[in-house]
């Protein structure tokens, strides 16, 4: 072999090396971006999970006190009228009850 192809080789030697360490590198660089962002992606569920249980438990908090509220003043309104009326008292309750459960 000649001198030109041997060092042909070995050029192309050293470039597939050096490719290889690179591709290595930008591997390791991708998988720890990969982690770390699927880290931070579950945190952010957890907290969007933890946000929406505590909105929809304030709102419903809040729907049961409407309830009450409105219960209250038809109850005042058919005392005025001389009417005993009550809300549906069992809806009230369950209602009540789904809410302790949150």
């Amino acid at each position: 072999m000649t001198d030109s192809i041997q060092r042909r080789r070995q050029q192309n030697r050293e470039s597939q090396r050096a490719f290889r360490q690179r591709k290595n590198r930008d591997l390791e660089h991708l998988e720890k971006a990969l982690a770390d962002l699927q880290s931070k992606h579950e945190k952010l569920l957890k907290c969007f999970v933890g946000l929406t249980a505590k909105v929809s438990a304030e709102r419903l908090g809040g729907l049961v006190e409407d309830m009450s509220f409105l219960d209250e003043q038809i109850k005042q309104y058919n005392s005025c009228l001389g009417k005993d009326f009550k809300m549906n008292g069992e809806r009230i309750e369950a209602i009540r009850a789904k809410t302790e459960n949150l």
